[in-house]
């Protein structure tokens, strides 16, 4: 799998921060002054300055916001201006932070953050050091609708920083309870699901109670996918042999992700990496929910999420 940790997620970004919704900045035209203006930008992405109309700096660094402006207000001067630009408030840099915590909800990215430096300061693993009440293994974040591959055991009980990346706008940080003891069916099957654990859970009776495979499915390539987010043990299974009794059925353990493949030329290492960011799209999407609605009901595997949202196409 490519589970390896990119280095550059490692330092801070070195990129000019880029204006988005609901940040604060302040304009002032230089040798005026009535000049000065503290404007936010709107959910558009725009803001309204002096007599200017609705700019849109969505995605602009200060120095461009800067330009624009200069710009615009030289329509309505004789003399060409002189703005300064300032950010005085962070409003559109965002992380998710779900799961396992009494914190938990959505944070502003006011400086750069690493992942300890979040999950310590807002209660997600008690500073004394993991407790049974959260599963490492199956914690993770997401970044632009794809797992991360973050090794949270190695991080918190191990004290490894070479797994501290700095969080990025729009994250998604889920440190699992380790109470929630559930099998994961998904793929082609008629009823993709989450389904409570328990001891008789077998593939066979997983798969009966997901509608059974579709018609296009490859039931000689079952997949149980096991283990840690970042080391995964995967096993392909031949379900036609489960199902006329040439071998036993495989009994299940909670947390095991089942998947039904629609093709059958898939290398198991690239199975087991889509496999992992469907669950863990599907896990941040139901967190996300129950933070803002506890009594939605939950999304099954198969939902799909994007990336992070962007300025609108001009």
């Amino acid at each position: 799998m490519t589970n390896t940790l990119d280095t550059a997620w490692l330092r801070p970004s070195t990129e000019p921060y880029r204006l988005g919704p609901g940040d604060v900045i302040e304009i002032e035209l230089l040798g005026e002054a009535a000049g000065r203006s503290t404007v936010t930008l709107g959910p558009d992405g725009k803001i309204y300055y002096s007599l200017l109309p609705g700019l849109s700096v969505w995605g602009m660094t200060l120095a461009e916001t800067r330009e624009l402006v200069k710009t615009e207000m030289g329509k309505y001067n004789k003399v060409l201006p002189d703005p300064a630009v300032m950010l005085r408030g962070i409003g559109s840099k965002r992380v998710w932070f779900l799961g396992s915590s009494s914190s938990a909800g959505v944070y502003t990215l006011a400086a750069p953050t690493t992942l300890l430096e979040a999950v310590t300061t807002l209660g997600g693993v008690p500073a004394s050091g993991p407790d049974d009440n959260i599963d490492l293994a199956r914690s993770f974040v997401m970044r632009g609708g794809k797992h991360l591959p973050v090794n949270f055991e190695r991080l918190f009980k191990q004290g490894d920083m070479s797994q501290n990346v700095y969080l990025e706008p729009d994250d998604f940080v889920f440190v699992r309870p380790a109470n929630v003891a559930n099998i994961y069916v998904m793929g082609a099957v008629n009823g993709p699901a989450m389904q409570p654990y328990s001891k008789d859970k077998t593939l066979a009776t997983v798969l009966i109670a997901a509608g059974g495979l579709q018609k296009y499915a490859q039931p000689a390539r079952v997949a149980i996918v096991r283990g840690g987010l970042t080391d995964p043990r995967i096993a392909e299974i031949n379900y036609k042999d489960i199902v006329v009794g040439r071998i036993a059925d495989i009994p299940l353990e909670p947390g095991d992700i089942v998947y039904v493949p629609f093709s059958p030329f898939r290398h198991v290492a690239q199975l087991a990496e889509e496999v992992i960011d469907q669950f863990v799209r599907t896990t941040a999407v139901n967190a996300g929910t129950r933070a803002i609605s506890p009594n939605s009901a939950p999304v099954q595997p198969g939902v799909s999420l994007g990336g992070s949202l962007g300025p609108p196409v001009q």
